[in-house]
């Protein structure tokens, strides 16, 4: 997506010298990167200055800088603005995007209905839609780590070759599963790369994008990295503790286990 900017005195978005706050789109930052208060390298940085390698922004608007250079004015996920220099962010793959926001959906609908939630997996309830019809006649509805994360793909039509939705691999791979859509729409990377690191690792050293799918050496289980400070768990006995809803979020920092394989959204 092109979106360089034309002037030094006026907004892309806006047409005028005070730019626009609403989102266009989603990018990482592909290096350690320092946010201005205006755009061009001479101006000073924000407190929150500067941003890790793979942090998630979204890019709100863009100017050209005093030296001529395109710069973005972006949001980070605490909700703070300022400048950096587009040559240094890349944009987020628009199907990542939406998948993200259907996991988001999912964790607001699970946290108000959790009472009607408990740590199962329901092969019948292979859909969203069929989870809310369950819910609407008073019956409960079984989640596992996987189970949102299938329904995120199957309402973006990304199904096996067999035509099933797409289900987690067992032990730590998707090796199985890896057909049809699933293969169209993401690459699954085995070796190198985050592989044989904690997600921490992973995100320091800028090898993971929001909405990689993990799996983990030690465990059978399945989470998204968010893009942001923490990773979805997508329900199950992380989500659920004694009947009451915790969330399927949880803090990166504080998970310990080794990634072992990682569905990725192709460009």
């Amino acid at each position: 997506m092109a979106f360089k900017a034309t002037s030094r005195t006026k907004f892309k978005q806006t047409g005028k010298n005070t730019p626009s706050k609403k989102e266009v789109f989603k990018a990482i930052t592909t290096k350690k990167a320092k946010v201005r208060e205006w755009a061009g390298k001479t101006h000073k940085q924000c407190p929150f200055s500067p941003l890790k390698k793979g942090a998630l922004i979204s890019v709100c608007d863009a100017i050209l800088s005093a030296a001529g250079n395109n710069w973005y004015y972006i949001k980070t996920p605490s909700g703070k603005y300022g400048f950096i220099y587009a040559g240094s962010t890349k944009m987020v793959s628009q199907n990542a995007v939406k998948f993200l926001k259907y996991l988001e959906n999912y964790h607001h609908y699970i946290k108000d209905n959790s009472r009607w939630f408990f740590y199962k997996f329901m092969s019948e309830v292979d859909s969203f839609g069929k989870a809310q019809n369950r819910i609407g006649k008073k019956k409960k509805v079984g989640i596992t780590c996987l189970v949102p994360t299938a329904w995120a793909l199957r309402a973006m039509g990304i199904k096996r070759a067999d035509g099933k939705p797409w289900v987690s691999g067992n032990h730590g791979s998707f090796k199985h599963h890896y057909t049809g859509a699933v293969k169209k729409y993401l690459k699954r990377i085995t070796k190198d790369g985050p592989i044989g690191k904690t997600v921490k690792q992973a995100v320091d050293a800028g090898l993971l994008k929001p909405g990689d799918i993990l799996a983990f050496k030690d465990k059978t289980h399945t989470a998204t990295y968010s893009g942001s400070n923490y990773i979805v768990f997508d329900g199950g006995h992380n989500s659920m503790k004694d009947g009451k809803y915790t969330g399927i979020k949880a803090n990166y920092e504080n998970y310990k286990h080794k990634i072992s394989e990682v569905l990725r959204w192709r460009e």
